[in-house]
C-alpha cells in the first residue's frame, strides 16, 4: 500500500538530472513561455511507475513527459503530453501497449490531483 510521505522509500534511487537536461528544459520553457519564471527542472525517472519494465528503458519517454509536467500550460497541452507518454511507451516495445494504456489513464486522471502534488509532480509544478 503506497502511504502519502513514503514516496521516497519506494523510490530511493532515482535518475540524475543531467546538466543537458536542465538546459534543454530551461530552453524550451524559455520559447515556449518567455514570461514565466520557471523552478529547476529536475528529472526523478519514471514517477510512481517503472523506469525500467520487462528489460525496456522507458526514461526517453517519461523524461519528455517530466519537462511537459514541469512546464504545465493548457488542458490540451496536458491531454497531450499524457498521450505523448503513452504513445512513446508503446513506440519502445509494442508489447508494452497495455501498460502504457494503464500508464496513460493514471497520470490522465491523476495526474493533476492532491496525489501528484504529494509527489511533487502536479501539472505546472516548475512555475513560479
Amino acid at each position: 500500500m503506497f502511504i502519502v510521505g513514503s514516496y521516497d522509500r519506494f523510490f530511493a534511487e532515482r535518475p540524475v538530472t543531467t546538466l543537458v537536461m536542465t538546459e534543454a528544459a530551461n530552453q524550451l520553457a524559455t520559447d515556449t513561455y518567455p514570461t514565466v519564471a520557471f523552478r529547476p527542472f529536475i528529472y526523478d525517472g519514471c514517477t510512481l511507475i517503472p523506469e525500467h519494465f520487462f528489460g525496456v528503458d522507458l526514461n526517453a519517454a517519461c523524461l519528455a513527459h517530466d519537462v511537459s509536467y514541469w512546464l504545465g500550460g493548457t488542458n490540451a497541452e496536458r491531454l497531450k503530453a499524457d498521450q505523448q507518454l503513452r504513445n512513446g511507451i508503446i513506440a519502445e516495445a509494442r508489447f508494452l501497449t497495455p501498460f502504457a494504456w494503464l500508464a496513460y489513464g493514471f497520470v490522465h486522471f491523476l495526474g493533476d490531483t492532491w496525489a501528484a502534488e504529494q509527489t511533487g509532480r502536479r501539472w505546472g509544478h516548475g512555475r513560479i
